[in-house]
């Protein structure tokens, strides 16, 4: 294939890909799971207040990031150790508060990844540094951090900061957080912010994480990291009590086979994929204008099994992916419909054999769950019990035992995180949302590592992971969570079409 042949075929899967993003992406936002299972209280009401050098001081805390807070720690329940106590110093306005401060991201996104090296995104850094002109500090790693880069540039009169922060590794997994801030300007006009797009979109491409580029570098996430100053908000101690989660995974079992063709006698614009709907299949189809570049996706469900045929190609090339979910083993059945939508749709039958289908167990939702059976009840009495135990080491001050006897009268299970924590309004304590004013957030949070359940854990906790994003007037978070199956199907139809370019082609027939 020649170098036009594989642009062509590189655009028109990335054509693909956005167009099933765009189509499936959904459309509002989540809460974060562990708020299910737990309490939170900020202790707002006048007079009440806080000295946090004394936990400190008591001893067997651990200091750690949590969602919103300016500062957090940890620890055991003295009520019931399986729980997890969150002491934290928060506000009521504003929840972007690491945006305040000059040398910090204004913007910041997280994804999961396995297999990360250190070592070689240094070594991609480097590179930034000597072939695209950007300033490179790298910071040593931490307790918590495995790497650290901070990246800057003039893009016209703005200074442009790019952070890159590689998380130790839970589960084999690596939180890789990236943020950006805008300095030096008083305003991001859509010209600047494209130009930006284009000089971060080469560093990411460099040093080998392109995926951040759909998250981050979105226009209008791009003109509100511009840095403001340091919103002004009063700030209250908060205590959370938490039931400690557990993962837990949906696994199915899938038969996947891929095949690619090649013959003279081909030619895609002929095919007629739309022939699939009178044998039941659902259609999805592509074609550029002159038709020489089609790729489809085709689904049917046969007595309970899910089929599905994905297919990308060019001039007399194709790729195709068969898969079949829902079953313990392959049978006739299956294959017959298989091979009656490739004849329908004008290709050979025999392109699909059962000796070429190979068995997968495929992760299809991951749950988090309560890792303990702790009822309302016991959560209400630990954070009751909490409470007095921070009044009596001089941690809090100002609250009175009618004060606790009130706050625990209006908890309840779920009460916690940024919108549901309980807060003093005119007179009583209510859910946050309930606030006259409220900010509210759109979010969606993987659960910070403390909160999981550790075989043998014991002491203090390790450091947590999370990012969001805040807009003028609205609060919203993003991240890895966004996109979910739409990546992934886009993804497939991708690397079909990047089978061809790299292919070992069936013989002609």
């Amino acid at each position: 294939m020649g170098k036009m042949n594989r642009w062509i075929v590189s655009w028109i899967s990335i054509a693909i890909v956005v167009a099933l993003i765009l189509y499936m992406l959904p459309v509002g936002a989540c809460y974060h799971m562990a708020d299910l299972y737990g309490i939170e209280v900020v202790l707002n009401k006048p007079y009440v207040s806080y000295n946090l050098s004394r936990l400190v001081e008591v001893g067997n805390v651990s200091e750690v990031d949590y969602f919103a807070a300016y500062a957090a720690y940890a620890y055991r329940s003295h009520y019931d150790e399986r729980l997890i106590v969150i002491v934290s110093i928060q506000g009521l306005k504003y929840a972007n508060i690491r945006s305040a401060v000059g040398d910090q991201p204004s913007i910041v996104v997280a994804l999961r990844k396995a297999n990360v090296s250190v070592k070689q995104l240094a070594d991609n850094a480097e590179r930034v540094r000597s072939e695209l002109n950007w300033q490179l500090e790298t910071l040593p790693p931490s307790d918590v951090l495995a790497g650290a880069f901070i990246f800057t540039k003039a893009v016209d009169e703005a200074e442009v900061k790019l952070f890159l922060n590689i998380s130790k590794p839970v589960d084999e997994n690596f939180t890789v957080k990236m943020g950006l801030l805008v300095r030096g300007v008083e305003s991001v006009s859509d010209e600047l912010a494209a130009k930006i797009k284009v000089e971060v979109e080469k560093v990411l491409d460099r040093i080998g994480l392109p995926e951040f580029k759909m998250i981050l570098l979105r226009i209008p996430l791009i003109k509100i990291s511009l840095f403001r100053g340091t919103p002004e908000q009063e700030k209250y101690i908060a205590v959370r009590i938490q039931v400690p989660l557990k993962q837990e995974m949906l696994v199915a079992t899938v038969f996947m086979c891929k095949v690619e063709y090649s013959s003279s006698k081909l030619n895609v614009s002929m095919l007629r994929v739309d022939e699939a709907e009178k044998l039941g299949w659902e259609v999805w189809v592509k074609k550029t204008s002159g038709g020489n570049v089609v790729g489809f996706f085709l689904r049917k469900n046969v007595s309970g099994a899910e089929l599905s045929l994905e297919g990308a190609g060019m001039c007399n090339e194709i790729g195709l992916s068969f898969r079949i979910e829902r079953v313990d083993e392959i049978n006739d059945t299956l294959l017959n419909e298989f091979r009656s939508v490739l004849k329908a749709i004008g290709l050979t039958e025999d392109l699909v054999k059962k000796d070429l289908f190979e068995k997968y167990a495929e992760i299809r939702q991951i749950m988090f769950t309560p890792a303990y059976s702790i009822s309302e009840d016991k959560v209400r009495d630990a954070l009751k019990a909490e409470l007095e135990w921070l009044v009596e080491k001089g941690v809090i001050s100002g609250l009175s035992k009618d004060d606790i006897e009130a706050i625990i009268s209006s908890a309840k299970l779920g009460y916690s995180g940024w919108n549901d924590r309980l807060v003093w309004c005119n007179g009583s304590w209510i859910p946050y949302r309930l606030m006259s004013g409220a900010s509210i957030l759109r979010y969606s949070l993987l659960p910070p590592s403390y909160f999981m359940l550790k075989e043998g854990m014991q002491g203090g906790f390790p450091g947590s992971s999370g990012a969001f994003e805040e807009e003028e007037g609205v609060n919203w978070l993003s991240v890895c969570t966004y996109f979910t199956v739409s990546i992934v199907i886009g993804a497939i139809i991708a690397l079909l079409a990047h089978y061809l370019v790299r292919r070992k082609v069936l013989p002609e027939r």
